[in-house]
C-alpha cells in the first residue's frame, strides 16, 4: 500500500487496511505458537543405540531443528511486513489526524522515513534466524564421556542462542527526537510507536530460542563452542584522516536522519565505510612517511575507539542491519584469518559496520567509556588513541 493524502485521509480504507494488518498479526501469533506447540510433539526421542543408528537419528534432529527455524524465519518475515505496513496508518490514527492538509505531506514523507528504520532493524532480526536454521547443520550429538548413556548437543559458536544478543529497545527513540523536533513536531511520538512494535515484536521472537532449548534439556547436555575474541583493545590503527573526520563531524553535530542527504554526502559515507574496513583490515599501526602530505592525510586511532564511532556516528551505520550472528561470524574472520576476508559474511561497505558492533559487544564495552570520556569535547583535534588505564580480563565465550 502506497500511502498519501487520500489513501490516508480515507477513513473506510484506512481502517480496512489497519484491520486486514491487525488480524494477520494475530495469525502469525497463533501460528508461531502453533509451531512451538508442534516441535514440543514431534520432537526426536533419541534411544540408546550404537553409532551408526545414533548418528541417523541426530540426522533426523538436526532436519527438523533447521525445519523449526525455516519456519519461524518465514513467520518472522511476514510479521515483520505486517508491522511495518501498520506503522504509518496506526501513527496517523494516533497523531496525523489532526495534521494539516499543508503539512501532511511532509508527515507522510517523515513516518516513511521512519518504517524504513523499524524495517532496517527487524530486517536483522529475520537475517539471524535464517542464519540460525543454516547452522543447525553443524550440530554434533555424541555420547557423554562422563556420563556413559547420555547425550551431548554439541553447537557452534554461531547458533540461535546469540539471538538473545539482538539490542532489546531501538536506539534512535529519544536520540533522534530532539534532532527531528524542529523539522517535525510529532517527531518523539512517531519514533516511539515505531519503538513500541519494535518492542513488541522482540519480546515475541526472544522467547524463540529459550522454547526450543528447554524441548531437549531433558535429553541432553548442551555445550556451546566457546569462543575468545583476540584483545586487540589497546592497538592504534592508521586510516584516513578524512574519513575519520567525517565520523567525528557526524558525532558533533548529528543530523535528523528524516532529513535528505545530498546524494554526495551519502556516497562520501559509503565510501568512507569502505576506506575504513580497508585500513582495518591492514592492521597497520604505522604508515611509512614518505612526505609531509602523507602524514597529514593519516592518524592513528585506538581500534576500541574506532569501533564506537563507527557504530554511534548516526548515518553511518543506521542503515546496515543488525544481524548478530553475522557480527559474531565476521568478528571471527576478522580476528583469526586476517590474511583471507572471502570468509565475511558482509560486504566491503558493512563489514565495518559488523565488525565494529562485534568488538563492541564482546571486548570493548567498558573501556570504549573511558575512551570517549577521555577524548571528551576533543574530538575536532583527533586526539585518539588514549592508552586506558586497566586492562579487563579476557572474554570467555561470550558471557
Amino acid at each position: 500500500m502506497e500511502w498519501n493524502m487520500t489513501t490516508l485521509q480515507t477513513d473506510d480504507l484506512r481502517h480496512h487496511i489497519l484491520s486486514q494488518s491487525a488480524h494477520a498479526v494475530r495469525r502469525i501469533a497463533r501460528a508461531t505458537v502453533s509451531r512451538l506447540k508442534c516441535e514440543w510433539w514431534r520432537q526426536v526421542q533419541f534411544e540408546w543405540m550404537d553409532k551408526p543408528e545414533l548418528q541417523a537419528q541426530a540426522a533426523v534432529f538436526r532436519e527438523r531443528h533447521s525445519s523449526y527455524w525455516r519456519d519461524l524465519a518465514q513467520l518472522l518475515s511476514l510479521r515483520a511486513t505486517h508491522f511495518s505496513q501498520l506503522l504509518v496508518p496506526l501513527a496517523f490514527e494516533l497523531m496525523g489526524n489532526h495534521t494539516s492538509d499543508q503539512q501532511l505531506h511532509g508527515w507522510i514523507k517523515d513516518m516513511e522515513r521512519v518504517k524504513d528504520m523499524l524495517r532496517t532493524k527487524l530486517t536483522g532480526w529475520l537475517q539471524d534466524l535464517q542464519f540460525a536454521s543454516k547452522q543447525v547443520e553443524h550440530y554434533e550429538v555424541e555420547e557423554d564421556e562422563d556420563r556413559p548413556g547420555h547425550l551431548i548437543l554439541r553447537r557452534p559458536l554461531l547458533s540461535q542462542r546469540l539471538l538473545r544478543y539482538q539490542p532489546w529497545n531501538l536506539s534512535f527513540d529519544d536520540d533522534f527526537s530532539a534532532l527531528c523536533k524542529e523539522r517535525q513536531p510529532e517527531a518523539s511520538q512517531m519514533f516511539s510507536l515505531a519503538g513500541d512494535l519494535y518492542a513488541i515484536h522482540r519480546v515475541y521472537w526472544s522467547t524463540a530460542p529459550e522454547y526450543i532449548d528447554t524441548f531437549y534439556k531433558d535429553d541432553f547436555k548442551i555445550v556451546d563452542e566457546e569462543w575468545q575474541l583476540e584483545d586487540r583493545s589497546h592497538d592504534t590503527l592508521s586510516v584516513g584522516s578524512d574519513c575519520v573526520q567525517l565520523l567525528v563531524n557526524a558525532l558533533d553535530h548529528p543530523t535528523c536522519p528524516l532529513e535528505d542527504l545530498p546524494l554526495e554526502a551519502v556516497k562520501q559515507r559509503e565510501q568512507c565505510r569502505e576506506q575504513l574496513w580497508d585500513d582495518v583490515v591492514q592492521r597497520s599501526p604505522h604508515t611509512p612517511v614518505t612526505s609531509y602530505l602523507a602524514y597529514t592525510q593519516r592518524v592513528n586511532v585506538n581500534l576500541c575507539l574506532l569501533a564506537w564511532m563507527a557504530v554511534n556516528s548516526y548515518g553511518i551505520c543506521q542503515d546496515v542491519p543488525f544481524s548478530m550472528i553475522q557480527c559474531v561470524h565476521d568478528a571471527r574472520c576478522y580476528f583469526e584469518s586476517p590474511d583471507d576476508q572471502s570468509c565475511l559474511q558482509s560486504n566491503a561497505t558493512d563489514a565495518i559496520c559488523s565488525v565494529s558492533r562485534a568488538i563492541l559487544l564482546l571486548r570493548c564495552t567498558g573501556r570504549t567509556r573511558y575512551l570517549v570520556s577521555s577524548v571528551g569535547s576533543h574530538c575536532d583535534r583527533l586526539e585518539f588513541g588514549t592508552p586506558v588505564q586497566e586492562r579487563s580480563p579476557p572474554v570467555t565465550g561470550l558471557e
